[in-house]
């Protein structure tokens, strides 16, 4: 049972030299222990252990030895005691006398052997005794050496553990330090980020808002010269207008002039016909009775020849209308035409304009949106480089200190499981209190070395904490940077919208006017239609009622008879001059025409 329980406590430490030589594959590090004094340190450390585990099995053997010498007397004294117990209050009389006399001396050599036996029980009872004493006055012994060795090596330990402490504590103050100063420098860093963030942000902001300024007046300017255009074009369709209008005026005031000009030629001609017929009277009176029926005949052939005259006149003055209304009409519909074409080259010249104009604003805003994009994009390059920097530091400055605390743990950790292994070899015995106090030892090294991986996982949390925030500042600030540009994209396109209604507004008033221009042609060219109809049937009612007039007075003419005073008025109408009463009125009648075309 004790071997039972000596192995159980030999099997705690059997794995420090289970696993054969310590690793010394250290990586390299700025920060640190010198790697020359390390490896002297471990390979001591590994001398060390190798003995104690020779030790440590030579003393495990020799205990196995004693525990199964103490087991076979144990198992001896056992036999005795079964043997010496089962020959007791024995008789063999009902046997007979010989048999008797056998087995009593069978007994009696039986009690002679179990003396014996029992004499050498004793033997080995006092023989077991001596060396019990013996192994306890060693074991004492070993004890006393082992207590004045554990003290030694305890004060030895004791020392050693506060040197390391101190050193432990001495690094680690420095590995806090240096973390915080790193702290410091990231926190400085992030600091000097943010500050250099919203200082580009501002820059950019202000750019973005210099951009939009001018993206701004350039719409401004280009509104003034689409306004500059609609008004261009107003002026040259109310030039056009007031040039038709001016060409309708001077045509009409020229036939005006015509028409007085040949009303005062047919008035000098009326007055030369008049006196003509004035000194013609004293001769035509004489001729008169002698040409009554003469006259009276040419009278009516005159009439007859008048009515067709007065039809081809009337045919005429009508052709000369059409002619006049078509002429007109043509003159309206070229104005008409060209009007329509100088509205439509100003429309396509406008459309041409604010399209070149809206390819500009759509251009400068793409352009500008590709800018903020770009800049949005390298910021948030920049700013995730910078972050993963961060982060790589603070992750290998966490791993350093960690791999340091574990380094230094695993180190105590193996000394202190060496220093107990090697008591324990020392002294079985006080393998329990061994045990304990290794355990303990390991349990409060293993408890300091959890503070302090708890303290540096504490740092690397802060020091995540502390990412997590810049993080947090460069996603805000990437998401002003992005809103900020997403804004100067929807102002460029409302800028760029307002443009485009513009121009539609623009053009819809171009076609506005271009109809109503339209309209106004369409409706002189009416006006000029209803006028020379107006015109065409005042000339024929003109000249209708002129040769009903010479009708009535060829056929008074033809039904009175010879007077003084009527028959010389007659052939002065019918005399030499017998067509210009005619050519008067035609020309008076369009004299009067062409007064009603200049009051129309």
């Amino acid at each position: 049972m004790a071997r039972e329980d000596r192995l159980d406590d030999s099997e705690l430490l059997t794995g420090f030299d289970e696993g054969g030589p310590i690793d010394r594959g250290f990586e390299t590090a700025l920060r640190g222990y010198d790697k020359r004094q390390v490896d002297r340190y471990l390979q001591q450390m590994q001398l060390q252990m190798d003995t104690l585990a020779g030790e440590r099995a030579e003393a495990l053997a020799q205990i196995d030895r004693l525990v199964v010498q103490i087991q076979q007397l144990q198992a001896q004294i056992q036999e005795l005691r079964r043997r010496s117990a089962a020959g007791d209050n024995a008789s063999y009389r009902h046997l007979g006398v010989r048999i008797e006399h056998m087995l009593t001396l069978a007994e009696e050599q039986a009690e002679e052997i179990k003396a014996n036996a029992h004499a050498q029980t004793q033997h080995l009872h006092q023989r077991a005794d001596q060396r019990l004493r013996e192994a306890e006055a060693q074991i004492e012994q070993a004890r006393k050496d082992f207590e004045t060795t554990l003290k030694a090596r305890r004060a030895a330990a004791e020392k050693a553990e506060a040197d390391r402490r101190a050193i432990i504590d001495a690094e680690i103050n420095k590995r806090a330090r240096e973390a915080q100063a790193m702290l410091d420098q990231a926190k400085e860093r992030a600091a000097a980020l943010v500050a250099e963030a919203e200082q580009d942000a501002e820059n950019k902001r202000a750019a973005a808002d210099e951009q939009t300024r001018q993206l701004v007046a350039h719409v401004e300017r280009l509104r003034a010269e689409a306004q500059q255009l609609k008004d261009d074009a107003a002026l040259a369709a109310e030039q056009a207008v007031a040039e038709a209008r001016e060409k309708a005026d001077r045509i009409a005031a020229e036939a005006e002039a015509e028409a007085e000009r040949k009303r005062a030629e047919h008035e000098a001609e009326l007055r030369d016909l008049r006196t003509e017929a004035v000194e013609n009277l004293e001769r035509f009176k004489q001729e008169t009775e002698t040409f009554a029926q003469t006259v009276r005949t040419e009278a009516e052939n005159e009439a007859t020849r008048l009515r067709a005259e007065a039809a081809d006149n009337a045919t005429l003055t009508r052709t000369e209308a059409a002619d006049e209304a078509k002429r007109l009409r043509q003159e309206a519909q070229r104005r008409l035409e060209e009007a329509e074409a100088e509205a439509q080259r100003v429309t396509a010249e406008t459309e041409e304009k604010v399209a070149k104009l809206a390819a500009e604003a759509e251009e400068a805003a793409r352009a500008q949106r590709e800018a903020a994009e770009a800049e949005a994009l390298r910021l948030t390059e920049e700013t995730e480089r910078e972050t993963q920097r961060l982060r790589d530091e603070a992750a290998d400055a966490s791993r350093q200190e960690r791999e340091a605390a574990e380094t230094a743990a695993r180190r105590l950790t193996e000394e202190t499981a060496a220093e107990a292994e090697r008591l324990r070899g020392q002294a079985a015995a006080e393998a329990d209190k061994i045990t304990a106090e290794a355990a303990a030892e390991a349990s409060r090294i293993r408890e300091h070395a959890d503070a302090a991986k708890v303290e540096a996982e504490a740092d690397v949390e802060r020091a995540r904490a502390e990412l997590a925030e810049i993080e947090a500042e460069r996603e805000r600030l990437v998401a002003d940077a992005k809103a900020e540009a997403q804004k100067i994209l929807e102002q460029a396109n409302l800028e760029a919208e307002q443009v485009r209604s513009e121009r539609d507004q623009y053009v819809s008033e171009a076609e506005k006017k271009a109809e109503t221009a339209k309209r106004r042609a369409e409706e002189l060219s009416k006006s000029a239609k209803q006028t020379a109809r107006r015109d065409s049937e005042a000339i024929l009612s003109t000249a209708r009622a002129q040769a009903k007039k010479l009708i009535e007075e060829a056929r008074a003419g033809r039904g009175e008879e010879p007077a003084q005073d009527a028959p010389v008025n007659k052939p002065a109408a019918n005399g030499n001059g017998r067509k210009r009463p005619q050519n008067g009125g035609k020309q008076a009648s369009s004299s009067e025409a062409a007064e009603k075309v200049s009051s129309s």
